[in-house]
């Protein structure tokens, strides 16, 4: 081949690349006989606050059916959906290209597997699975075995096997870390660490630096990494030592709000939810530290992430709460909420008389250790 027609075709190849990311996607979908005239559905989760949630319909027809869009970023989990003749769901990273898929189902299953072609995407998803698998069986085991022993432990035998599961879920975790680690060419690396391994509360800021900027130059760019790292320098300037955020929000009974009156006091900001079951199982523990420790210069401030007026007030009052409670309505974009990248509940954050952050955590156990050292520590400096 001349080096002139090799030109040629790379550069018609690099065209049609770009051509197609442009474009979007096409899926193709091959169905088994069994499937004859259902309808199929289809949606993304969107796990980058991309505000994209696409979701489409078709029917079966002579074992075909094809979907067309464009994502916003490289690929997106996608769920396909059978209702009838029986339920069916399989899940898959969708891409901006020309992809097909084969359905296989079973008698248990409408949707028992999938096969792709021009998916790399999915296809690194799969390898990942594989590598998860025995850390994914061990867990699927616990939970057996937590679903018959359960009712039957003690308080220390339910807590011993929550410890084994949680230490189990680290497991799997660490799979996904390493993947990560040995593969920073592949875009599920910048997936895995965005939407999963920095998923929740974020505790460990500069090992997720580390982790992303062990990254490819080309996926640090991508939009994914660039919100990441946003995120990381938040996380940083909310971490424990660093003075505390707030904005001002109006409380139940409509008044302003400010973390400036509690100066000089220690302060519990408590996220939660009417919502939110973990946050109301969890009240009594609150309760019990706001009775132990009010007379000790200690208060909570409820930052309610509702959006509902009157179910907010009525879980107020259903509970009995007696601390003051504040809340913008906006739910997940409840404007003190941002500032601390809170994206699971119940969270709280010990806050001292300094106005600057002692803990942070999800556990009130944890908040409460960390509030009695604290005063002892004082107490100590006093004498």
């Amino acid at each position: 081949m001349s080096i002139l027609k090799y030109l040629s075709t790379l550069l018609l190849t690099i065209i049609t690349l770009v051509t197609n990311a442009q474009e979007g996607f096409r899926l193709t979908g091959i169905a088994p006989d069994s499937l004859e005239g259902s309808m199929i559905y289809i949606g993304t989760t969107d796990y980058a606050d991309s505000k994209y949630e696409w979701r489409d319909s078709t029917r079966i027809t002579q074992g075909r059916f094809i979907f067309t869009g464009r994502l916003p970023q490289t690929a997106m989990l996608t769920s396909l959906v059978i209702k009838k003749p029986k339920f069916g769901m399989y899940q898959f990273l969708l891409e901006n290209r020309d992809i097909s898929i084969t359905i296989y189902s079973s008698a248990r299953n409408t949707i028992d597997s999938c096969t792709f072609t021009n998916a790399p995407v999915q296809e690194q998803y799969m390898q990942l699975k594989k590598k998860q698998k025995p850390a994914n069986d061990l867990i699927i085991r616990q939970y057996k075995k937590m679903d018959t022993a359960m009712a039957k432990a003690d308080e220390a035998g339910k807590q011993k096997m929550n410890d084994e599961l949680i230490t189990l879920f680290w497991k799997e975790k660490q799979v996904t870390v390493q993947y990560i680690k040995e593969n920073p060419d592949n875009y599920l690396s910048l997936y895995q660490l965005s939407y999963f391994i920095a998923g929740g509360a974020m505790k460990y800021p500069d090992s997720l630096n580390n982790l992303l900027k062990g990254l490819s130059k080309n996926l640090q760019q991508q939009p994914e990494a660039l919100i990441l790292q946003k995120r990381i320098q938040q996380a940083k300037a909310v971490a424990v030592g660093q003075p505390a955020q707030w904005t001002t929000l109006p409380t139940d009974q409509n008044k302003p709000l400010a973390l400036a009156d509690y100066k000089g006091k220690y302060v519990l900001l408590d996220f939660w939810a009417s919502w939110c079951i973990p946050c109301i199982q969890n009240l009594p523990d609150v309760k019990e530290l706001y009775s132990e420790y009010q007379k000790e210069n200690f208060d909570i401030i409820g930052v309610s992430l509702d959006d509902n007026k009157t179910k907010w007030i009525e879980a107020i009052k259903k509970h009995n709460l007696p601390w003051t409670q504040a809340s913008d309505l906006k739910g997940w974009k409840n404007a003190v909420a941002l500032l601390y990248d809170i994206r699971s509940i119940p969270q709280y954050i010990l806050v001292g008389p300094d106005a600057k952050i002692i803990a942070s955590s999800d556990d009130i156990g944890q908040i409460k250790q960390q509030l009695e050292k604290t005063l002892k520590q004082t107490a100590t400096l006093k004498q």
